[in-house]
């Protein structure tokens, strides 16, 4: 129940966040920072997690918020991960867009859940995610918190079993790292 109410708080403080334009985060460096941070859990877990940072990426953000969402996404992709699998998070950026995309080779999810993962209180019916403490709460805040910083977040998964790729597009105040194409 802790978690839960931990979970709501987070969600309403993502859903009253004001973007300020003096807010400046360089997310190449927090990325690498909660990678860093998340990998001995994940090889503790005999999950392997690699990482492809462009760097130079700024975006006008609050360091808590944005850290939110990278160690969201890193925590369920190491929770719903068999032991071998593998995570790889890759930031880049295309056309004044911060892309941050984290693909795993866990749990995954049908096409009819794609839009439910970002609901309050949603959980997937797999037993593998059933079998995980969670309140569903995670990928909402994620979502809210993406949304205050006028970005977008989208799941896609071939389908259970067959591993997931989220990934986080957010405006980029400067990108100074080279050009992808994603």
């Amino acid at each position: 129940m802790t978690g839960t109410v931990r979970g709501l708080l987070q969600l309403a403080r993502a859903e009253t966040i004001v973007k300020r334009p003096e807010d400046r985060l360089d997310l190449s460096a927090l990325v690498a920072e909660c990678v860093a941070r998340t990998r001995p859990d994940a090889e503790a877990e005999g999950l392997t997690v690699y990482a492809v940072v462009e760097p130079g990426v700024v975006i006008t953000a609050e360091t808590a918020p944005l850290a939110e969402i990278v160690d969201n996404l890193l925590a369920n992709a190491v929770k719903y991960k068999p032991a071998g699998g593998r995570v790889d998070v890759k930031l880049s950026h295309s056309g004044g867009t911060a892309v941050l995309r984290g693909t795993d080779s866990g749990t995954g999810f049908g096409a009819g859940e794609a839009e439910q993962l970002f609901d309050r209180f949603y959980r997937s019916d797999v037993p593998s995610v059933q079998a995980e403490s969670g309140s569903g709460l995670g990928l909402a805040i994620v979502k809210a918190i993406v949304e205050a910083y006028g970005g977008e977040v989208s799941g896609r998964s071939a389908g259970p079993g067959e591993g997931a790729m989220f990934e986080v597009r957010l405006p980029c105040m400067t990108c100074l790292g080279p050009r992808s194409g994603t």
